[in-house]
């Protein structure tokens, strides 16, 4: 997939003033809503064609939003609508992001940790759609067949090394 970041929120430590907070929140939901599209079309189209991309989308956030004060906690907290799973793994990449660099973790050790939090639930696209959309509690046979997710997604992700580095396969274990 193509990358168009709509940036501009600032991209430094501090706070933005208040004549600034509507363009940062429209941007930070921009963003998201990228984030997201790039996301899903990972999730549903052939994964060798777009996991590619994803390393470059965390270089991206990494490096844009790194030091933007509650950026990570702003943008966790977006939702749209028709994108339960990619949403979850949206956020999940930000928290995990946002906790990578609080505890001072490295610049490559954390877009790689982040990487693999995005892509935890990779698997889950290859369950039966029963499962995925089933109301309320699953019945023990459906969760154990949910549960194969995680050895599903880094089955994917080691079909995919020459796209993808192979660490990210166990990582998201």
């Amino acid at each position: 997939p193509q990358i168009h970041w709509p940036l501009g929120i600032p991209a430094g430590p501090g706070e933005v003033d208040a004549s600034q907070k509507g363009t940062q929140a429209n941007n930070l939901s921009k963003v998201k809503q990228a984030l997201c599209e790039i996301v899903s079309e990972t999730f549903t189209g052939p994964i060798d064609e777009s996991i590619e991309s994803l390393p470059d989308t965390i270089d991206i956030l990494y490096d844009e939003y790194s030091k933007t004060t509650g950026f990570l906690r702003d943008f966790a907290n977006i939702d749209f609508a028709g994108y339960p799973l990619v949403n979850h793994s949206v956020n999940v990449m930000a928290i995990t992001l946002s906790y990578c660099l609080n505890n001072q973790i490295g610049e490559r050790e954390t877009k790689r940790i982040s990487l693999c939090a995005l892509l935890h639930d990779v698997g889950v696209t290859q369950l039966p759609q029963k499962i995925v959309t089933y109301k309320g509690r699953l019945p023990d046979r459906l969760y154990y067949e949910y549960q194969t997710h995680t050895l599903i997604g880094r089955d994917l992700i080691k079909m995919n090394e020459g796209n993808i580095d192979k660490s990210i396969a166990s990582g998201i274990l």
